[in-house]
Formats: C-alpha cells, structure tokens, sequence
C-alpha cells in the first residue's frame, strides 16, 4: 500500500478544453537507503463532452532532473466526461534519494505532443516535499556517578544501523565503536581519580556524548547530547577520625571532659596527626565544632595543630566536622559529661518606709538559685545591695546581706540601711535600690525597687492639719500647713490654697446647732475633721466637702446650698462610726446622726 499521494491542479496543454494532472504516489522509503519510491503519472481529460482526441505521439515527464518519454498510440484517446473517463498517458517509478539529514523535496514536469491531432504545451511543473527518512540515531544521556559503569542507550530508526560512542568527560574521551542499542563506558581507578580531579569544587559537572550512526561503512550522521558528572558525598567524604576536647571551668567541676551547661567553653584540639585530608582531590577547607546548638570553625592546617573555642557550651556532645572544597563533610562526635546550670534570678523584690512615710525601709525579695554540687566545689550564694538618688548616677557602695535559703529557693525580707545608715533614708527623697545576687560560677542576678518619699497627702494632729509633708512642731494654734509654706487664721500659703479656721471644738451630740465663723460661701471647699475614741485609741479622719450651689454636683460628701434645707455631708471615722450633718444656713451646721462618746466632730477649716 502506496504511503501518500499527492496529485497536481489542472496543468494546461495547447488545446483549452484539454487539461492534465501530475500525480506522485510515495510507494516506500528506505531507512538504510536513505531514499523514496515514487511512481509518477500524468492524467489527461478534456473538460467539454462530445470531443476526444488521439493519435500517434509522445508523453515527456521531467524527473528530479531526468527526463524521461512514453509513446501514445491512437487507441489511447482523450474524453471528456461523457465518453469515459480520464486516461494515464505517462507512468514510471523511480527512486529519489534523501539529502544526508534525511529531508527532499521534488519537482516533476509533463507535457504532451501529438501532432496529428495539434495537442502539444510546454513543460508545467508540480513541486511536493517528501516525508524525512530518519538518520542519525539518539543517545540518552543518564548522570555519570564517578565510580559507577556508564550505559549508554540508543534509540535507532533501523535495526541495520550500528554506532560509535564518544565520551568527553574532564579529560577523558573514551570511544566505544559498533554498538547496536546500547553500550557500556567502564572506568579504571585511573580514570575515577581523573573524574574526580576534574570536579576539585563542586558534587556536579557536565560531560558530553557523541554518537556516530553508520548504515554498512556509511555514516548516516550523528548526534551530541550533554549528562551530568556526580559525585557521591559519602565516596568523597574528607578522611578524617579523631580530635581532642577540653571543658573549661575544671575550678568548679574538677573534671576537663565535664560542661557546666551555658557557663563553660570547650576547646576543641586537632593535632597535625590526625588531620583531615582527601583522596578525591578535593581541598580540606576548614573544622567546624558544634557543641549542641554553638558552633565555632577555623581553617584547615597542612603542618600546625588547630584549636577552636566554642563558647557557652550547652551539651554533652562535642561533634567536629571536617569539611571540602567541594562542601562534604566527615563528622566525629565525643561524649562528656553535661551538668546542667540554672543562673540565680531574683523573681521579685519590694522595699516599703515603715508607716508608708518613715525614714525606716524594709526589703523584701526572693528568688532561686541552682544548690547543687559541680563535682570539686559546691555552689555558694551571696547577696548586697546598693543604693542612690533616683536623680543621681551612681550607685552607693555595696552593702552585704544574709538570704535565707530553701533548697533551690532564696528569700530576704528584714530592714536596711541607707543614707541616714541605720536609721533608713531620708524621707523627703526617693531612691533607687538594686539587689544583686551572685553564686560561686560567679553569675549574678539583680533585681530594682523604689522607695519612694516619706511625705503623707495629709498630716493630722490636735495642733492643725499638714498638707503634702509632716506637721512641723511649734507652730500656732489652727495651722493648715502645707509643703512650702502655711497659712495661718487666713493667710493665702504660697502654692495657691488658703485656709483658716471656720469652728474648732468638739460636737458629739446628735440634734445640735453651731455656728461658723463666716458662711460657706465664702470657700472653695470644707475639711471637716472628726475624731474616734474607742477602746483607748485615739484617730483622727477627715474629708474634703466641695461646696456647691447646684445639688446635683456630687454624692453624699458635699455642700449645697441650705436655703432648701438641703445642704447636707458626712464623715466616715471607721467602718461603725459616720457621722451625719446639715447645713440649715451658710453659718449653722446641725449634727444629724452618729455624734457621741466614740464618735466626734473638732473641727472645720475652709479652703478659699
């Protein structure tokens, strides 16, 4: 069965009603040939009916260059349509040969001469592009792993045709000849030395393959494709097998193969003796030490011992890894002895003035603390303090305690000196202490606490009221003092706020009328002063009443306007005893509820 065929338009001749077609009929290729058989017709018809033409003549074909002719006799009649059907007045088969690569076009011409019947023409040409006859078979190209054989496989397009392989790998360029589907490159240690010479820096390189594909003693043509060289880490490995160790810190544990964890460096020792070195010709680039997750390196040494420090050490296992140019390493790994190592902390600490505005102060902290034994010393744990202004820079000079200690656990809570020595630190300033605590390694854990100033919002005694420091001793009778200065009977205080006396005595009766000394009106607000005496205690308690016109400014502890009968406030002296008041005027006061024996009030002072 013919493979294609491929058929001209109509071609003209002499005659207009007279026309041809040029038909090519693939019939075969040859692979080995490297050529197509092709049979070549010329088809004549006339496109009228009622007419035909014969006569003695000759049929001409051109042919991939070749002309060749066939005889038309008379019995060989053109017609159209109606009288039958188109004749075949030219065929042959010829062969036409591939161009090296396998591809061809070609171009066939006809014409025709019959010149009894007056049909002739010139040559007219019909140009096809053959199929492609493959040539040149095709390796694969697999990875060439230095040390391993190389199989090579072919794919060919004739089982006729034979091939020859050429290796270019580094400076090899071994040839295997008259292989069918597949050969093998095989290596000497000479040539595995070679592969590895030629990849010095790195696991991967290129190689290229030539295969030559011959049909008998003819080269059909050939084809190059490119693989990869690799390079087994674990073949090429640097040799390499011992190092030495040492664990510093030997004052605590004794012990040089023993790592207090976080605290003590390991040195790592490589003789000249036991060097990392390559049969692969690869460069040793360096060490790399690692002792959990530290890691320290240094280069690689021909003649010198090599020493690397890796600090902090947090393991028990000392690993070394030699490492080639080419990034492959050989690990070694030691064993010694982690003791693990907790710092001390200080996990809280609060210092507070005796009565909240005392020159005494008290310290109280706690903390933990590794107590254990590091194999030649047992750990220790000392404690001091410092302390400064909180607007100074420096610190005091250290000042040593004594912790009660509870296993891993610490405490301190007792009073301290400051800068008054024993008796504490000023009050009318405020000051920074730092504790600090430190064990045998030594490492040490600090802990910051304030002590504030010793200066109370309000001051009470029987003498007046201080605001914002203590009531100084020896001033007149009815002071309200406040921190820069006092006022007295009226006397406006320097930070703004005026005070005197509106009444002072002692109210302990419900249902009982006052009088002040001036309205209320007169003052921002009122502080109203009572006393408690129960059980033999004396307290004193105040509050500050707003005065107000409005009687929805405030709760309970205010002062409105009496006109309505309304005005009205009340003082708190402990949880049982609240005293309970009204405004009836702007200069009367009434005591409602609470007044008595244990239940007082003894003053009240008003602010402008």
């Amino acid at each position: 069965m013919a493979i294609r065929t491929y058929t001209s338009g109509d071609l003209p001749t002499s005659n207009q009603y007279i026309v041809f077609n040029i038909q090519i009929v693939l019939e075969s290729q040859s692979i080995e040939g490297n050529y197509s058989n092709v049979t070549v017709r010329e088809i004549y018809r006339r496109t009228n009916t009622g007419y035909q033409t014969y006569g003695t003549g000759t049929c001409y074909a051109q042919i991939d260059g070749t002309e060749y002719t066939q005889a038309v006799s008379p019995s060989q009649r053109i017609v159209g349509s109606d009288m039958g059907s188109p004749i075949t007045l030219f065929e042959r088969n010829v062969n036409i040969y591939h161009s090296a690569d396998g591809t061809r076009g070609l171009t066939v011409y006809g014409k025709i001469s019959i010149p009894g019947a007056g049909l002739s023409g010139d040559y007219q040409g019909y140009s096809i592009t053959l199929p492609t006859i493959p040539r040149a078979s095709t390796p694969n190209a697999p990875d060439l792993v230095i040390g391993d054989d190389l199989t090579i496989s072919i794919s060919r397009a004739s089982s006729a045709f034979t091939h020859d392989l050429y290796l270019y790998a580094g400076s090899l360029d071994p040839v295997i000849s008259g292989v069918g589907t597949s050969g093998t490159f095989t290596f000497s240690d000479a040539d595995v030395a070679a592969l590895y010479a030629s990849l010095p820096n790195s696991n991967t390189g290129s190689y290229g393959l030539v295969c030559v594909t011959y049909s008998g003693n003819t080269e059909v043509g050939r084809k190059t494709v490119y693989g990869t060289i690799r390079v087994v880490p674990s073949r090429a490995a640097p040799i390499f097998s011992a190092f030495d160790f040492s664990a510093s810190r030997t004052d605590l544990t004794g012990d040089s193969s023993k790592i207090i964890s976080g605290v003590s460096s390991v040195t790592v020792t490589i003789p000249v003796a036991n060097k990392a070195t390559s049969t692969t010709s690869a460069a040793i680039v360096k060490y790399i030490a690692s002792v959990g997750n530290a890691t320290a390196e240094a280069p690689w040494s021909e003649d010198s011992y090599v020493y690397i420090e890796v600090p902090n050490a947090a393991s028990g296992t000392v690993s070394v890894a030699a490492v080639d140019s080419r990034g492959n390493q050989t690990i070694v790994t030691k064993l010694g002895t982690l003791i693990p190592y907790t710092p001390p902390r200080v996990s809280s600490i609060t210092t507070q003035r005796a009565n909240s505005v005392d020159s005494a102060v008290s310290l109280q902290a706690q903390g933990v603390w590794d107590n254990k034994s590091f194999g030649l010393v047992t750990n220790t744990l000392s404690a001091q303090y410092r302390y400064k202004l909180t607007t100074a820079q420096e610190y005091s000079d250290p000042i040593a305690i004594t912790l009660t200690i509870n296993e891993d656990s610490w405490q301190f809570n007792d009073m301290i000196s400051g800068d008054l020595g024993v008796d504490g630190f000023t009050i009318t300033s405020s000051f920074d202490v730092l504790l600090e605590i430190t064990d045998a390694v030594p490492i040490s854990g600090s802990g910051q606490s304030l002590v504030d100033r010793g200066i109370p919002t309000m001051h009470m005694t029987q003498d007046g009221i201080s605001v914002g420091q203590m009531m100084p001793e020896g001033l007149p009778e009815g002071v309200i003092n406040a921190a820069t200065g006092f006022a007295v009977n009226g006397v406006t205080l320097p930070l703004g706020i005026g005070g005197e006396v509106v009444w002072r005595g002692s109210l302990a009766a419900n249902n009982t009328t006052i009088t002040l000394t001036k309205s209320i009106y007169e003052y921002k607000f009122l502080l109203v002063i009572g006393t408690q005496n129960y059980w033999a205690t004396h307290y004193a308690t105040s509050a500050f009443l707003p005065v107000s016109t409005d009687g929805s400014k405030g709760g309970e502890a205010w002062v409105v306007s009496p006109s309505d009968d309304n005005g009205r406030g009340h003082l708190l002296l402990a949880a049982d005893v609240n005293l309970i008041f009204r405004f009836t005027t702007t200069t009367t006061l009434v005591s409602v509820d609470g007044f008595g024996d244990y239940g007082k009030l003894r003053a009240i002072y008003g602010f402008k």
